[in-house]
This record gives C-alpha cells, structure tokens and sequence, in this order.
C-alpha cells in the first residue's frame, strides 16, 4: 500500500477531522489574503494609482491644512493657501506627489490585528503645494543645516500628508 493511498484512507475514515481541516486551511488562506492587502468584499487588490487617487481625494477635500510640515522640524501656520480651481487643478499642480509608504508620521505603523481585519492596506505618502508663501531665508536657512543638502527639496512649497487606507479603498480614520 502507497503512502498516498494510506493518507487517502485516513482522510475518509476520520470525515470530521478532514471537514475541520478543510475549513481551517480555507479561513488561514483568507485571513493571509487580507493581511497582505485583498479586499474581500470586492474579491480584489486595489491598484496602487487607486490607493493614489483616493488619498489625493481625501488631501483635497480637507484642503488647505492647518500648517504647511516638515515632520518632527517645522510647522508653520498657512497664511495664503494656493488656491486650486478643482481637483483636477490638484492633480495638474501636483505631479508623482504620491508614493506607499509601511509606515505614518513619525514611524507609526498598523498592528497586527488591523491588517488581519482589513483595516489597513498601508499608508499613502502625499506631497502636496498647499503654501503661497516663501518660507523666510533664516528659517530656511536654521531647517536646511539639521539636513543634508539632498534634503532642499521643494522647502518653501511641499506640505506633507500620510493618508491610512483601508483594503477596500476607504480612508481608515482608526488614527
């Protein structure tokens, strides 16, 4: 007698123990898909340009921020926020303003128990103009030497937003 045979024979002499089994694998199959991102009511993964989209949405309809950011450096209250027509206009001024990120501000990361409920399918990082005004040269000057010269990007017109999404597209607001 083989040994596949064997196994077979075990299988249907134990139905119970096989039904646990099979419902067992099934739900530690479901639960990795929606670790790793799969949106289970829409039987998909969401494309990145989608993650995009919906953060820049969500950047747009909170629109002006508060402060224009630099993390853990500078916050400045917005004076004369940019004024964009639409969203599109958003979108035309703001050109590869996203990227994914695993982590938030300042490091913060999802739990494990979110990503295993779908909750988070990571974070978008969105780089934004949302500041009219020049940054004065002395602040300018006092940010740029805790940096690297690479850092001299954009200073004076880049605000900075982490958008939390859910596996199926929504803004997560567990944050």
């Amino acid at each position: 007698m083989s040994r596949e045979s064997s196994m077979i024979r075990w299988f249907v002499e134990h139905p119970f123990l096989t039904i646990i089994a099979i419902i067992l694998g099934g739900i530690i199959s479901l639960q990795t898909l929606v670790y790793r991102g799969f949106c289970v009511a829409e039987q998909r993964w969401l494309g990145e340009e989608e993650l995009f989209d919906i953060a820049m949405r969500n950047v747009f309809d909170n629109y002006p921020p508060q402060r224009f950011r630099i993390p853990g450096v500078y916050a400045k209250k917005i004076e004369r926020p940019i004024q964009y027509r639409d969203y599109n206009d958003f979108i035309r001024r703001n050109p590869d303003c996203c990227s994914m990120s695993k982590t938030g501000w300042k490091g913060i990361t999802v739990g494990f128990s979110h990503r295993l409920t779908g909750y988070s399918a990571g974070f978008v990082r969105v780089e934004f103009a949302a500041d009219a005004d020049e940054l004065p040269a002395e602040d300018k000057a006092r940010i740029l030497s805790r940096f690297s010269s690479s850092f001299e990007h954009k200073i004076n017109e880049k605000n900075l937003s982490y958008v939390p999404i859910e596996n199926c597209g929504e803004v997560w607001r567990g944050f």
